[in-house]
């Protein structure tokens, strides 16, 4: 089997040459926000308006209007069929 002559600064692991790796000290995930921002699952947005509800980067409207059923991101009404005389 042929290797290959691995140069200074690279780990011979046999088959090929590995490169020496290190942390970059990314830090922590945040517990809390500061400046009026909202904190959702680690990250920091800026917050919605009046009614409406955030979930991360989306800001969704926190009600339906009346006669429509909230479908989660929709708000739906059923179709009618109207006949003609």
């Amino acid at each position: 089997m042929c290797t290959p002559d691995c140069p200074t600064g690279t780990a011979d692991i046999g088959v090929s040459c590995q490169k020496h790796n290190y942390g970059r000290g990314v830090g922590s995930v945040p517990t809390s926000c500061s400046g009026g921002m909202q904190y959702d699952a680690g990250l920091c947005y800026t917050p919605c308006r009046a009614g409406f509800v955030g979930v991360g980067p989306v800001c969704w409207q926190d009600y339906c209007p009346p006669d429509y059923a909230d479908h989660g991101a929709t708000c739906y009404r059923d179709p009618s069929i109207l006949v003609k005389y």
